[in-house]
């Protein structure tokens, strides 16, 4: 049972609809929000142009040094205003959804602190491409895709506008990760109540696909929404992605994770393509 939801705040507009959408939740199972506003340690560094110009010719490494005194308070400044306009958000956004919560400001590298914030609660719901301010070479959405790859959370990775039906779309193949992403779906349909869960199998013999479907179809058969089995064959990662697409789903929980080739296929193609989609959430189990 979800009793804790972890929302990374940084402003941007995907996380503004991450908190949205864990507020909503938490109202309705009367779970935590907890806000976490990473300040990257980055923003207090840079690279002198004599160190920058040596490393480009393979003189030496690239050593970022501390911002000089003048710029590292101006930047501490800049940054624990953030830190309150960021606090206020998260209050208000709490306040009018009438569910607990608590905000919390950490200084590091923002996935690391993500992940091990991450490991203190049930569900991470995050932002599909959120910024980072003060530091111009990392990318936006950078920070998620870290956080991805190595925390053994739950993760709901929301776009800026979600849509959709209220669908929820299961790729399955029989996995432990597929397996962990099918509970944590069913637990998220069930309190969020979506009409409809399609349990969809991709494989080239259907009968052994079905045969797969078979425990999962039961599993889900305790719960109240509608559930339908599909069975497909071609390439998983363009299946899943088509299918998705096709019954207008709201969210697609994945397996990310795993040691099978049909894993690492699924979490190198398909979980790539469904984080660029630009309405649908991504539910991700390790």
């Amino acid at each position: 049972m979800i009793q804790s939801i972890l929302v990374p705040i940084d402003g941007s507009p995907s996380s503004n609809a991450a908190l949205s959408i864990s507020c909503s939740i938490a109202c309705l199972i009367d779970a935590r929000v907890i806000g976490l506003f990473v300040q990257d340690a980055d923003r207090f560094k840079h690279l002198p142009l004599t160190t920058a110009l040596a490393a480009s010719i393979g003189a030496q490494p690239a050593i970022e040094a501390p911002l000089p005194p003048d710029k590292l308070l101006e930047e501490e400044e800049n940054i624990e205003e953030e830190s309150l306009e960021l606090y206020e958000a998260f209050q208000s956004q709490c306040e009018q959804a009438r569910t607990r919560s608590r905000f919390l400001c950490r200084r590091g590298e923002p996935a690391a602190e993500i992940t091990e914030m991450g490991r203190t609660v049930d569900l991470i719901v995050i932002g599909n491409s959120g910024r980072h301010s003060g530091v111009e070479h990392k990318k936006n959405g950078l920070t998620t895709n870290a956080v991805l790859h190595h925390t053994t959370r739950p993760v709901l990775v929301v776009p800026e506008e979600p849509a959709g039906q209220s669908r929820l779309v299961i790729a399955y193949d029989g996995s432990a990760a597929s397996e962990r992403a099918l509970r944590a779906a069913a637990e998220l349909a069930s309190v969020t109540k979506l009409a409809e869960v399609h349990l969809l199998t991709v494989g080239d013999d259907v009968e052994k696909a079905r045969s797969v479907q078979r425990s999962a179809v039961l599993y889900l058969s305790n719960y109240d929404f509608t559930t339908i089995p599909a069975l497909f064959r071609g390439d998983p990662s363009q299946v899943i992605a088509d299918y998705s697409e096709e019954v207008d789903a709201s969210i697609l929980a994945l397996g990310a994770f795993g040691s099978s080739r049909l894993a690492e296929r699924i979490f190198g193609s398909t979980t790539l393509v469904a984080l660029e989609q630009p309405n649908m959430a991504v539910l991700l189990s390790a």
